[in-house]
């Protein structure tokens, strides 16, 4: 599975984020399922997500996030909740390991010294 930067407007409610097109139409999943080989459906779209998370994030991440495929109007959202992990989380692309934060509305990467700087008060105490 290629991950993308194809990405729609996203409508956020408390639980979910969801991609809708230009007119406010959510948008399902089902297209991506023709990216998936031979088994087009939930479980493999559900095995071939969680198999990047752990690419990208690591396997202990696997237990900070519950990830399902629910029904609205009609069609599959992939639905993630996460949890608060109790330890500095990296992305890890082209060999390269990144630290990122929220920083208001967006994500931004930190330098090292930042990272070191962030995650030695942000976890000193655990």
């Amino acid at each position: 599975m290629k991950v993308e930067k194809k990405t729609p407007e996203v409508e956020s409610s408390p639980d979910a984020l969801h991609p809708v097109d230009d007119e406010g139409n959510i948008l399902g999943i089902e297209d991506d399922y023709s990216m998936l080989g031979k088994k087009q459906n939930r479980d493999e779209f559900l095995l071939k997500l969680t198999e990047v998370v752990q690419k990208h994030l690591g396997t202990a991440c696997n237990q900070y996030l519950s990830i399902k495929i629910e029904q609205i109007d009609g069609d599959d959202v992939c639905v993630v909740d996460l949890l608060q992990c109790d330890l500095p989380v990296f992305l890890k692309c082209d060999g390269q390991e990144e630290f990122f934060i929220r920083a208001s509305a967006s994500t931004q990467p930190l330098r090292m010294i930042e990272a070191n700087y962030y995650i030695s008060t942000r976890w000193s105490s655990k």
